[in-house]
């Protein structure tokens, strides 16, 4: 079909908006095949961290691109390709780790580069989810006290691996991911008195990214008892632009119990409590049942200092728990704290 007659036949509105919006020197017939060839590429790797995927469950089944950084011998690539990610960039410089990862993925075109070498914006393909199990050995209780008799430095005085994590910081203000996925020992948590972990928490806040930890014990899948802290961020600019559309999503649905309950997830990110509490009621009026808004609801009472509220919300929370069920212990610790001395002989 001549370019020409699909300009004609899209309508004077159409037309009148395209004229507008085209780039200086640019021909009607270019900007628009940019158009639709936009909307194909879109179209061929849908984005997996948007609220309307969140919405409608579809976020489980799309295609997402990750890279793989100190990729020891594919972990991090075994479990997201699993999810139906795309493994777009991957590099690992111990060469028997190497051959491993390379048996297990025959098609991988790992790169064995100096991390710190790399040449970030022409090696390292865009991405969604930047994955890394940065070295660990500078923060591992064994690791340390190794170092420690051998009179050698540990944590971020490794002058070999313990400055790593900034060359992640290096790739994150680079190319911005949407999610970071990170892994490292348990003790990272409590190295150097909690210093290390104030570092690498505060480096990422700094830079724009929301942050959850959790410690986790293999043991729940393989016959080992190996504890991990595993860091996940998430870039601020999609909590932004996520609210957008939740608050847009419940002009038109009022009973969208989601998006009143990931408006108060961003709310609370956001130590925005008025608002997420009005979230949480609203969550709490179409479900009553809904046992996250509860235990979020209940640790903002606890913040709050309402006794009472916290009180009567942890009776509910008991009795409807499902998929929160594992949080009664924390939320009883935190309340146990809040208890007056004079209220704690009858409770």
């Amino acid at each position: 079909m001549p370019k020409d007659l699909l300009i004609r036949d899209i309508g004077a509105d159409n037309l009148a908006w395209l004229q507008s919006t085209k780039p200086p020197g640019t021909s009607q017939g270019e900007y628009l095949r940019s158009l639709f060839e936009s909307i194909i590429e879109d179209n061929k790797q849908p984005s997996l961290f948007t609220a309307q995927n969140i919405l409608s469950n579809k976020y489980s089944r799309l295609p997402f691109k990750f890279i793989d950084l100190f990729a020891g011998i594919g972990g991090f690539r075994s479990a997201m390709t699993r999810l139906g990610g795309k493994c777009v960039f991957s590099n690992e410089w111990d060469k028997y780790a190497v051959k491993t990862y390379q048996t297990w993925y025959r098609d991988a075109d790992i790169n064995t580069s100096d991390i710190n070498e790399l040449d970030i914006q022409k090696e390292i393909p865009d991405h969604d989810i930047l994955c890394a199990g940065f070295p660990c050995q500078p923060f591992s209780i064994a690791g340390v006290s190794k170092k420690k008799s051998l009179g050698r430095f540990h944590g971020f005085s490794d002058q070999k691996d313990g400055n790593l994590f900034y060359r992640i910081l290096d790739i994150v203000k680079e190319k911005r991911p949407p999610v970071l996925f990170l892994e490292n020992v348990k003790n990272l948590r409590s190295h150097d008195g909690g210093k290390t972990w104030f570092i690498i928490e505060s480096s990422l806040r700094e830079n724009g990214y929301s942050v959850f930890e959790k410690i986790i014990d293999a043991r729940h899948w393989v016959p080992q008892h190996r504890e991990r802290i595993f860091i996940v961020c998430f870039d601020k600019k999609e909590f932004e632009q996520s609210k957008i559309f939740f608050e847009r999503d419940i002009v038109f649905n009022p009973q969208s119990e989601k998006s009143y309950l990931y408006l108060a997830k961003i709310f609370n990110e956001n130590n925005n409590d008025q608002e997420q509490e009005i979230n949480l009621s609203n969550v709490l009026l179409l479900n009553p049942q809904n046992d996250e808004a509860i235990y979020m609801l209940t640790l903002l009472k606890i913040k709050q200092s309402d006794y009472n509220e916290a009180k009567e919300l942890i009776k509910k929370f008991n009795l409807v728990c499902e998929s929160f069920c594992s949080k009664r212990a924390e939320i009883q610790e935190k309340f146990d704290k809040l208890i007056p001395e004079n209220a704690r002989d009858n409770n």
